[in-house]
């Protein structure tokens, strides 16, 4: 472990700015093991028990970035998450902009992402869920400017977030 932290200290030296599913691939690993090996107080693996719980917590984060992604596409989506339900092994997110089929029981960790600031842009905290293989399920991002630019209240995201964090720290 020591080696790889040492492999992905020196590639975000060389690349501040490099997004993790970038990294993994530059390292030929999972993003999550990527997480794992970043620096202390980048990333944060969560204890989450009940995942369905937990995924109806984010309904009060307000205004989010939904980010999916796999070897060929990436899929961002602006919206709150809300309307859930479940049908059989999905658990449904069904609000205005988000409708969301997701196999919780597939989701093997959640990290939550403190990256720093960088090119003088503000940082997006983001809870990061991965399947059992370490590749990315969904990522969900708060972005104050998207946030303001809808009315949301960015402190009160903020500290919901820190309070669904809090809750699951390990």
């Amino acid at each position: 472990m020591e080696d790889l932290r040492e492999k992905v200290a020196r590639k975000l030296a060389a690349n501040p700015a490099i997004k993790t599913g970038m990294l993994a691939d530059a390292l030929g690993i999972s993003e999550a093991e990527v997480l794992r090996a970043m620096p202390a107080g980048y990333a944060h693996e969560l204890a989450v028990a009940d995942m369905a719980a937990f995924v109806t917590g984010l309904e009060k984060l307000g205004l989010v970035y939904f980010v999916t992604r796999n070897d060929a596409c990436v899929t961002e989506i602006k919206g709150r998450f809300g309307g859930f339900s479940k049908s059989g092994p999905f658990f449904n997110v069904s609000s205005e902009a988000l409708h969301l089929h997701l196999r919780l029981d597939r989701v093997a960790a959640v990290f939550h992402i403190t990256p720093p600031s960088t090119d003088g842009k503000p940082a997006w905290p983001s809870l990061q869920f991965f399947q059992t293989s370490g590749e990315v399920a969904f990522k969900v991002f708060l972005i104050e400017s998207m946030q303001r630019e809808v009315g949301d209240n960015w402190e009160q995201s903020l500290a919901a977030l820190d309070e669904l964090v809090c809750a699951h720290r390990s």
